[in-house]
């Protein structure tokens, strides 16, 4: 059986199945409107975000949204690429 994100191959000598590396979207972190978002909440998320293939990471109170941008590669690094502050 093969997926979109994985393809098998059959010889006379067995068989192999090859994993295309996962990437999904985004993870997101929805806070409370009063909490003050903090590196603190983004590290509660970033390390399923780096296992998951994530491309970026949401992270947001209601009024503060914050974007970051995951790299792939060792170190990984996870950078702000936008905040908005829609009661601003």
């Amino acid at each position: 059986m093969t997926d979109a994100s994985s393809i098998s191959y059959r010889s006379p000598l067995g068989s192999l199945r090859q994993q295309a590396p996962r990437r999904s979207g985004a993870f997101i972190k929805v806070k409370r409107v009063a909490t003050n978002l903090s590196t603190r909440h983004l590290r509660q998320i970033d390390t399923y975000a780096v296992n998951e293939g994530a491309e970026c990471i949401i992270l947001t109170n209601g009024s503060l949204w914050q974007v970051y941008h995951v790299s792939v590669g060792l170190p990984v690094a996870i950078n702000l690429a936008l905040e908005v502050d829609l009661l601003r």
